[in-house]
């Protein structure tokens, strides 16, 4: 055999290999089991939020006819976190919004298709179920879902929106929400707080249910009261009142309807214009054990 017809015989036993190989079938790597992402539990009664938030202007107070995009904006936040936040500015409705979503996820894994209707979405919210309403829900879902957080605690950072995606039935009102299953950072440590949902609804004000957040996320005896400036408390409710002595006057009618509410028991400004609360010495078992923050 010559050359030639060696290089033939060679070339047609690599071309024969070759389709023996394309014929068999190539095995399937195994997959790898997906990662489980569960929210903390707790009952209906109450709805739960990371203390990082509950702590921060990202979910605020917006004053009406003021709500403003931002742009990669460092916001106000309690020590050791930092907030950097892009997209249009969020407000208590939108914090509604949200924590039913995580309440309605908590039985299900983060990262997964939770389904729901429009007006069941409002009733957990505590809304009206008419036509106004409906559109107001679907504004605060833009929001949450157009919007970019990159959150820092403890060496790690979350980026990305409050709820991820989802899709909506425009005939039959039902759509699922999906909420990124990196959220789960932020409850590291039992570093949440629980919220009971009628006191919330209940508040009148926004200031109100937003200090209710941040009262609830503190320790607050009678021994230790815990005490902030008005300077510092305004900038962390992300308010933007033009004259302290406004805030302040705010401030004043927010902690009273929280005293009615039962969420302070003392509260008062000193004369170097700080807000010194005190919380009920109650210590109530919710869901096998007492809130981190309690």
């Amino acid at each position: 055999m010559n050359s030639s017809d060696d290089l033939t015989a060679r070339l047609r036993q690599i071309a024969e290999r070759a389709q023996h190989r394309q014929r068999a079938p190539t095995p399937e790597p195994t997959p790898k089991p997906a990662r489980v992402v569960r929210l903390p539990l707790w009952p209906e009664e109450l709805r739960t939020c990371p203390s990082c938030v509950l702590r921060s202007a990202l979910l605020g107070v917006v004053q009406r006819g003021r709500r403003k995009a931002l742009e990669g904006e460092i916001l106000a936040t309690w020590e050791g976190v930092i907030i950097r936040y892009t997209g249009w500015r969020l407000d208590q409705g939108d914090l509604d919004v949200w924590l039913a979503a995580l309440h309605l996820a908590r039985e299900h894994h983060l990262g997964v298709r939770v389904p729901v209707t429009i007006n069941a979405m409002l009733r957990t919210i505590g809304r009206p179920t008419d036509g106004r309403s409906h559109e107001w829900l679907k504004g605060a879902i833009r929001r949450l879902t157009a919007c970019a957080v990159e959150m820092t605690r403890q060496r790690r950072t979350y980026w990305g929106s409050l709820i991820e995606k989802g899709c909506r039935d425009e005939a039959t009102g039902e759509f699922v929400i999906v909420l990124n299953p990196e959220l789960a950072v932020l409850f590291e440590d039992d570093d949440f707080t629980w919220l009971e949902w009628e006191i919330r609804r209940s508040l009148g004000m926004d200031l109100a249910k937003w200090l209710h957040g941040y009262i609830a996320s503190h320790r607050a005896t009678p021994r230790n009261p815990h005490r902030i400036g008005l300077e510092r408390l305004q900038a962390l409710c992300g308010s933007d009142y033009e004259r302290l002595r406004d805030f302040r006057e705010d401030v004043r009618k927010a902690m009273a309807q929280l005293q009615v509410a039962g969420v302070v028991t003392a509260w008062g400004l000193t004369p170097g214009d700080a807000l010194e609360v005190v919380r009920p010495n109650r210590k109530r078992r919710l869901i096998e054990g007492e809130s981190p923050t309690s």
